[in-house]
């Protein structure tokens, strides 16, 4: 999963083909409640706040009929983007986001059912919290 995101956000270098259409996952195709989708991911512009995540990952876009309303024009990939993915099967949970700007993730596996907005919530605390760690640290350095 390191690695799968490591090529996400262009860290790693692969073969053109396969990093243009990894990149080709973040073009958003269509606008649904609080966020907009891409092929893969479902994409909000950073910074993003925590309400609107779980928003976007609540009971009502899972299970009701939430309209999409599609793009004239595909949003081409937005590196300043919080990009995220929520999973979960017959007891295992997951949780991945990642910043391509920033060059910053979180993976949340476990191998035991957990609410969608608890690990929501997780990821979001772990993400920030770094990210202002390593804003702080720049501004020390300097």
């Amino acid at each position: 999963m390191v690695r799968f995101l490591e090529i996400n956000m262009g860290m790693v270098p692969v073969d053109p083909v396969v990093q243009r259409a990894v990149f080709d996952t973040h073009t958003a195709y269509f606008r649904a409640g609080v966020l907009t989708q891409d092929m893969i991911w479902e994409q909000y512009r950073f910074p993003v706040a925590l309400a609107r995540l779980l928003a976007g990952n609540a009971p009502a876009m899972l299970f009701d009929v939430v309209p999409a309303r599609a793009l004239q024009t595909p949003l081409s990939p937005q590196a300043n983007a919080w990009l995220k993915k929520t999973g979960s099967t017959r007891g295992f949970s997951t949780y991945v986001t990642f910043i391509p700007a920033r060059k910053f993730a979180v993976v949340l596996l476990s191998n035991k059912r957990y609410p969608i907005p608890d690990r929501v919530t997780a990821g979001y605390r772990i993400m920030t919290a770094l990210l202002q760690r390593t804003d702080a640290d720049a501004r020390g350095r300097r």
